[in-house]
C-alpha cells in the first residue's frame, strides 16, 4: 500500500515538471513544443500579426493557406510560408518569434501552420474580417491570473453565442494580465483555443506594464518606439476598413508625446470615416476611481488632444464597472436631451463632442463598486457581477455599441452615432452663398439631392418636393 502510493506520487511529481518545462527553461527534446500563440490584428485588414514562444533559438516559420486548399487535412504545396527569427524572451532561455501575413482575403477561413527547425505544430484556422460594414467586441480587463476557467468561460460564450456570429475581431482595453512579471500570467491569458481563430487588438494596462513581457507576447501592429514608450511599448494603431484605431499607452501622461502621435497617424489615414481612441485607464470612472489622481490629471491633459483631432469615441479598461458618459464637451456632459435624437439619450446625430464608454471586466476575476458620484457625467452604468463584451457595429454611416452581460447575455446598454455622408455633389461648389444653406439641409436629412452626385441647385421645387421637405423638418 505504501508502495503504490509512493509510486502514485512520484508519476504525479514527474506529470507536473513535464507540463512545466516549457516555463521552467528546459528543452527535453520530447516535451519541445511551440507555446504562448497570439494571434494579432495586422496593420490593416488585410494582415494578421503572430507570435509565439519556442524553448529554443531555433528557425522559426509561419506557413498558412486558405483552409479550403488544405489536401487530405495537410498544407498544400503551393502554400505560403514566412520566416522568423527568435529573440531572447525572459532568463529562462524562451524566445519570442513574430510573424506578419498579409493580402488575405475578407471573410475566408486560412489554415496556419508554426515551426521552429524540425519541431512542427498542428494546423489551426483562423477566419478573418469582413469587407465594408464589420463588427468588433471591445472586452474589459480580463487580467488572468490563476482565473484560467473564468476567462475561458467569457471566451467560450464569445465563441458560441448567434449574438456575436461574424465578429471580425476583438479589441482588448488592456490587464490582460494581473502580472506583467509573471510570464505564467500570460500562458493563462492565451493558451485557449478561442483565441486561435479570431484575432485580438490589446492594449498596454498598468499591470501589463509591470514588466517587459508583453511586447515579446503580443505583435502589436505600427507600435512606435519614439511616442508614449513605456516598459510594455509605446502608442500603436491600425486601419481596418474606415476606422482608425489609435491605441494610447496611458501609462505614459505626456500628452504632448500622444498628441505627436495621432496627428501623424491621422496624416497617414486622412480618409478614415471613424476616429476610435483605445487606452486603459478611464478618466470618466464609473468606480470607486472616479476620484484617482492619475486618471483625473489624464482627463485634463488628454481631452484637448483628442478633440482637437475630432476623435468620435474612446474606450476604456482599468475600472471593473460598466459606464457610459452623456457626450462630453470637453468635460462638460451634454445632458439636454434635445442634442440626441430621443429623449432617452441613446442615439445622436452628427454630434459635436467625443463619447467615453468604460467596460467591466470581460472576465469576472475582479469587479468594483459604482459610485454615484459619477451620475455627473455618466447617462448609464452598472455592476451586476458579471463579465461583459461590448459589441460595436460600424458602418460609414453608423456606429453603434451594445454591451452585454455575459453570464445571461443580458443586453445592458445600447448607443449609436449616426454620420451624414460627406456631400458629393458636382453643383454645389465649396465657398459660395448657398452652400452652408444646402449642407445643413443635407446633414439635416431635408433634402438629399437628385442623385449621388448632383443636388439640382437650379431645379424648380415642387409642390410635392415642398410638401416632403415640410414633412422631414416636422420629423
Amino acid at each position: 500500500m505504501k508502495a503504490t502510493k509512493k509510486i502514485t506520487t512520484i508519476l504525479l511529481i514527474v506529470t507536473m515538471l513535464a507540463s512545466a518545462l516549457p516555463f521552467l527553461g528546459m528543452a527535453d527534446e520530447s516535451y519541445i513544443e511551440q507555446f504562448c500563440i497570439s494571434v494579432a490584428v495586422g496593420a490593416n485588414e488585410t494582415q494578421l500579426n503572430f507570435s509565439w514562444y519556442y524553448p529554443l533559438e531555433a528557425d522559426g516559420r509561419l506557413t498558412y493557406a486558405k483552409y479550403a486548399d488544405l489536401v487530405d487535412g495537410e498544407m498544400p504545396e503551393d502554400a505560403i510560408t514566412v520566416e522568423a527569427e527568435g529573440v531572447l524572451a525572459n532568463d529562462l532561455e524562451e524566445y519570442a518569434y513574430h510573424v506578419v501575413i498579409g493580402d488575405l482575403e475578407p471573410s475566408t477561413e486560412y489554415a496556419y501552420q508554426l515551426a521552429n527547425g524540425d519541431d512542427v505544430d498542428e494546423i489551426r484556422k483562423v477566419t478573418t474580417g469582413e469587407d465594408g460594414d464589420f463588427s468588433f467586441l471591445f472586452l474589459g480587463d480580463p487580467q488572468v491570473d490563476a482565473e484560467y476557467e473564468l476567462w475561458d468561460n467569457s471566451l467560450n460564450i464569445i465563441d458560441t453565442h448567434p449574438e456575436f456570429d461574424g465578429v471580425s475581431f476583438l479589441v482588448s482595453g488592456g490587464d490582460q494580465v494581473d502580472s506583467g512579471f509573471d510570464e505564467h500570467n500570460f500562458a493563462a491569458y492565451l493558451d485557449h483555443e478561442v483565441l486561435y481563430g479570431i484575432p485580438v487588438a490589446t492594449t498596454i494596462g498598468n499591470h501589463d506594464n509591470q514588466g517587459t513581457f508583453y511586447p515579446f507576447h503580443f505583435n502589436v501592429a505600427n507600435m512606435s518606439d519614439k511616442y508614449g514608450v513605456t516598459n510594455a511599448g509605446g502608442d500603436s494603431y491600425f486601419r481596418y476598413n474606415d476606422a482608425l484605431f489609435i491605441s494610447i499607452n496611458s501609462n505614459c501622461d505626456d500628452a504632448e508625446q500622444h498628441r505627436a502621435f495621432i496627428s501623424e497617424t491621422i496624416e497617414a489615414n486622412p480618409d478614415a470615416r471613424w476616429k476610435i481612441v483605445v487606452q486603459h485607464h478611464s478618466i470618466f470612472s464609473p468606480s470607486e476611481r472616479v476620484d484617482d489622481e492619475y486618471s483625473l490629471s489624464l482627463r485634463e491633459k488628454f481631452i484637448p488632444v483628442y478633440e482637437e483631432f475630432d476623435i468620435d469615441i474612446v474606450l476604456n479598461g482599468h475600472d471593473h464597472a460598466f459606464g457610459r458618459t452623456y457626450m462630453m464637451d470637453g468635460d462638460e456632459p451634454v445632458t439636454d436631451p434635445s442634442a440626441y435624437d430621443n429623449e432617452t439619450m441613446t442615439s445622436v446625430t452628427d454630434p459635436e463632442g467625443i463619447f467615453y464608454i468604460t467596460a467591466n471586466s470581460s472576465s469576472g476575476t475582479k469587479m468594483h463598486e459604482i459610485d454615484t458620484r459619477a451620475e455627473e457625467y455618466c447617462v448609464a452604468m452598472l455592476q451586476d457581477n458579471s463579465p461583459h463584451a461590448t459589441k460595436v457595429y460600424v458602418s460609414d454611416s453608423e456606429l453603434t455599441l451594445a454591451t452585454y452581460s455575459l453570464n445571461e447575455m443580458d443586453l445592458v446598454d445600447t448607443f449609436t452615432i449616426n454620420k451624414t455622408p460627406e456631400m458629393s455633389f458636382t453643383d454645389v461648389p465649396e465657398g459660395q452663398w448657398y452652400t452652408e444653406g444646402i449642407r445643413y439641409c443635407f446633414k439635416k436629412g431635408y433634402m438629399a439631392g437628385v442623385s449621388e452626385n448632383e443636388f439640382g441647385r437650379k431645379q424648380n421645387v415642387t409642390r410635392a418636393m415642398f410638401a416632403t421637405i415640410l414633412a422631414k423638418i416636422d420629423g
